[in-house]
């Protein structure tokens, strides 16, 4: 085979995988966004919130993940604030807050409540844990936080969701995941009494919901 046909062979198969890898993201894209919108963890997340008259509630989340629209409707004298830390560059805020330069743009102890809806997974470890440190700020003395995020599978196919996130994030914001060494972040930002309320298995995933308290 002359150096013309193998330059062609070698144009065409990288021309293949970019085809697959084209066809993977993009399903995995379509299942992973249907999945934060609407996928069995809201739920049994929703249930284990405990919400209150009056409290005053800060949801942390990512792209399709929020979950405040649905705990307006059913908590309406609780006061709630979002804040989405996958927001494009030049997009407007949702409402005061946002998470700009590894802060929250408020002052600390104003919430009684931290909610983080599937919002730790795509970052670093590193920035998990200023997150979690910024979420801890903003909280009151004896508030509490409660997350919900992927967990170290238990069944191989559990595992599947969080090996397309690696794709998408990069392997280093999975990796805890995958072997259960994020719910240290937590700790490591400073909460105490943290604890598994529930998991909830998918088909390619486990989600763990978690509390602690500042």
């Amino acid at each position: 085979m002359n150096s013309t046909a193998l330059v062609g062979a070698g144009s065409f198969k990288r021309f293949v995988e970019a085809c697959r890898f084209w066809i993977f993201s993009t399903g995995f894209d379509w299942y992973y966004r249907g999945f934060l919108k609407d996928g069995a963890w809201r739920e049994a997340f929703l249930s284990h919130l405990d919400i209150r008259d009056k409290e005053r509630i800060l949801e942390i989340y990512s792209r399709e993940s929020g979950v405040t629209a649905d705990l307006a409707s059913r908590y309406p004298n609780a006061q709630f604030t979002a804040v989405d830390i996958d927001r494009q560059p030049g997009a407007s805020k949702s409402g005061n807050i946002s998470f700009d330069n590894n802060h929250l743009t408020c002052g600390g102890g104003q919430f009684d409540k931290v909610i983080c809806s599937m919002a730790l997974h795509p970052v670093s470890p590193a920035l998990k844990v200023i997150l979690l440190s910024e979420m801890r700020r903003v909280m009151r003395n004896g508030g509490k936080l409660f997350v919900a995020e992927f967990d170290a599978p238990e069944q191989p196919r559990e595992g599947r969701i969080l090996r397309g996130t690696s794709y998408h994030f990069g392997y280093q914001t999975a990796a805890p995941h995958l072997d259960g060494t994020w719910i240290d972040d937590i700790g490591k930002a400073g909460f105490t009494h943290i604890k598994r309320l529930h998991n909830v298995r998918d088909t390619l995933s486990r989600v763990s919901i978690i509390s602690a308290r500042r």
